[in-house]
């Protein structure tokens, strides 16, 4: 075998290696009231009470582009606005990348409280 086929063959295992190494996880989260939504550099800190809490927490959820991070922001908005009416979920994506996680928002929803 030459030499860049070798080299080639080595490249290819490590980033399998470094693929096979990569963790994903997602944290489903349920607010059942906000009290606060602040922007911050890496991006949004939600504060209010989760499903079943009795006080409130904070939450950080990354700064992303795409529909499903405009969909939140207004789900967000809504849920300041219109405190008792609704109930806030969503999922944060955490990625193990090379130098930490990649956060990302992958889904969010709303539902009208019974």
């Amino acid at each position: 075998m030459s030499s860049n086929k070798l080299v080639a063959c080595a490249v290819l295992l490590l980033a399998a290696a470094s693929a096979a190494a990569q963790t994903t996880t997602e944290t489903p989260y349920t607010f059942d009231s906000l009290s606060a939504v602040q922007l911050v550099d890496a991006g949004v800190v939600l504060t209010g009470v989760q499903a079943g809490a009795s006080l409130p927490s904070s939450v950080s959820t990354p700064l992303s582009s795409g529909l499903v991070y405009e969909r939140c922001n207004k789900y967000f908005d809504l849920m300041i606005e219109y405190p008792s009416v609704y109930t806030l979920s969503f999922t944060v994506k955490s990625v193990q990348g090379p130098i930490g996680p990649i956060l990302s928002l992958t889904a969010c929803g709303l539902a009208l409280k019974p």
